[in-house]
């Protein structure tokens, strides 16, 4: 029955019969307030637009990640999330609000939206960049009059709020990233104040946000992401997972980056757990200390840490925990790839020091599971600008763990800043080391092989040979290995290239079979958009 008038937007209250009429006597008397036409003039400024004098534009572009525009406020197909609702309620009693939560999880939206639909008593009023010394001369302005002020990025001058607070006539409404909150917490007059969280959305939100989503830019299939401790996703997680635009990637992102610049120690800690997170295992309270250890000298400090970050994080009690100890991990794939996208050059060349220099691979959580992902050469690219520091840096971690997967990224970075020759060398060591018995390190090397030789294919024949056998190694991880799509992929790349060198009938029959197998692939798995782009490749040069 509950699940039943939440799924109708009922607001629900649990109560005997007593306690209702108690909470309902104790309710403030909700009479009309007008203020003097004089009090309105003054803080007209402070108005939010009506409806009729905005600029309007797509709703495509607020699902698509742009920040919220009074247009969309407006909006009915801008779904209400249960949060603005919460809000509304404690604001028309008199309690201030503040919105928390992650990055672009609806919080700002919430805030405009409470300001459009004139809650509380009195005026609604929301100024832009004010100062604690405007807030005193607003407060003076409304000569006692009631009045709600919205207030978003509250945490830039945390003055605002207490100087307003102090106001009995003045109900806030305000916002910001938990992380902002948390530094400022110990400053804050929160007067009774409720605090609202927007990183989770409930599940009777999901169905709604989904049907208003353009279907431009809807997926074709509704998609719930998968959240640390079994969580409900936020308004952020879910609209990147529901729609095909990179807008709102792009904006976590650039959060992140502020993040980095403004709170760089919040902000290693994040990409610290996301790294870990990114290879599948979580981060334990060891490996924090341990990470830590030239700077932290009391384990309490990494809570401390971890609480500052806010909700990005969460404690990890999943399956992979090996002893009794707290485990941490980024709330969702999602952060953790974003976090890991946004840092510098920089951050991530001293995470990546400082992570395996500090932390040995026996304290790692599921080292068996971490090290398949963990030595990317995608990242190792980003972290280090020299060849040889990132050469070198893959030795010593050879010399801690003699495992195959680091002689293949080695392989790659080498490749990929033009050392075709000492790359090829690498994963042959990889491959001897595997047996053969290894199809993913088979392809790579049978790619390098290819790419060693390419240069000189057209000329000489014992190159063209090892180019020919490179193709029929291909050939074979596509057809013993279960992850044929993937094979596909790569054996397509490489048919292109052999086609445009050789351009005869045996380049020819590859493309054929290359289309025969990226037309599979798309079948079984229509979401790998790198799929059509090969075929429309393969279309433009044979028919």
């Amino acid at each position: 029955m509950v699940d039943y008038f939440q799924a109708l937007r009922f607001q629900l209250i649990f109560a005997e019969t007593d306690e209702l009429l108690d909470y309902m006597g104790d309710l403030p008397p909700i009479t009309p307030v007008s203020a003097p036409a004089n009090v309105t003039r003054r803080v007209d400024q402070y108005r939010v637009p009506a409806p009729e004098a905005v600029t309007v534009r797509p709703l495509q572009d607020f699902y698509a990640g742009a920040a919220p525009a009074w247009c969309d406020v407006y909006r009915h197909d801008v779904h209400r999330i249960r949060q603005y609702r919460e809000a509304a309620n404690a604001v028309d009693v008199g309690r201030h609000v503040i919105l928390t939560g992650i990055p672009a999880s609806g919080k700002t939206t919430v805030l405009m939206q409470l300001a459009a639909s004139d809650v509380g008593r009195g005026l609604t009023l929301m100024p832009d960049g004010l100062t604690a010394s405007g807030a005193d001369r607003l407060g003076r302005l409304l000569q006692g009059g009631h009045a709600t002020v919205c207030v978003d990025d509250v945490c830039d001058d945390i003055d605002v709020f207490n100087v307003l607070a102090s106001f009995p006539n003045i109900v806030i409404a305000a916002a910001d990233r938990d992380y902002n909150l948390s530094t400022v917490m110990h400053r804050l007059q929160t007067h009774g104040a409720q605090f609202i969280s927007t990183s989770e959305i409930s599940k009777y939100d999901l169905g709604a946000i989904r049907a208003h989503i353009p279907g431009s830019i809807r997926t074709r299939e509704m998609r719930r992401p998968e959240i640390t401790g079994g969580q409900m996703p936020s308004l952020l997680e879910f609209n990147i997972t529901n729609t095909t635009s990179s807008s709102l990637t792009l904006r976590l992102e650039d959060a992140l980056q502020k993040l980095q610049e403004e709170k760089p120690r919040l902000s290693e800690m994040l990409l610290a757990v996301s790294y870990v997170h990114s290879c599948r295992t979580p981060m334990s309270l060891d490996m924090a200390i341990a990470y830590w250890r030239d700077e932290v000298s009391d384990w309490s400090e990494i809570y401390n840490l971890v609480e500052q970050v806010g909700q990005l994080l969460a404690e990890y009690e999943g399956d992979l925990t090996e002893d009794d100890q707290d485990y941490f991990a980024a709330r969702s794939m999602i952060v953790a790839e974003a976090a890991i996208a946004a840092a510098g050059t920089a951050a991530l060349k001293r995470l990546l020091l400082r992570f395996h220099h500090n932390i040995a691979t026996t304290r790692i959580c599921r080292y068996d599971v971490f090290r398949r992902r963990a030595y990317s050469a995608d990242t190792f690219s980003r972290a280090f600008s020299d060849i040889e520091e990132a050469a070198s840096f893959y030795d010593f971690l050879f010399e801690r763990d003699e495992n195959p997967y680091l002689l293949q990224q080695k392989a790659l970075i080498l490749s990929r800043r033009g050392r075709h020759k000492e790359s090829f060398v690498e994963i042959d060591r990889a491959l001897g080391m595997t047996r053969g018995k290894n199809w993913t390190i088979q392809a790579t090397h049978a790619n390098l092989l290819m790419r060693a030789n390419f240069d000189l294919a057209a000329t000489d024949l014992g190159a063209r040979a090892q180019v020919d056998r490179g193709m029929e190694i291909l050939r074979k991880c596509y057809l013993s290995d279960r992850r044929r799509s993937l094979h596909a992929l790569k054996f397509a790349g490489r048919a292109i290239e052999y086609y445009d060198l050789f351009g005869d009938d045996q380049a020819r029959d590859h493309l054929i079979q290359a289309r025969e197998w990226l037309q599979g692939a798309q079948s079984r798995e229509p979401w790998l958009t790198r799929t059509g782009w090969l075929l429309r490749e393969i279309g433009r040069r044979v028919s």
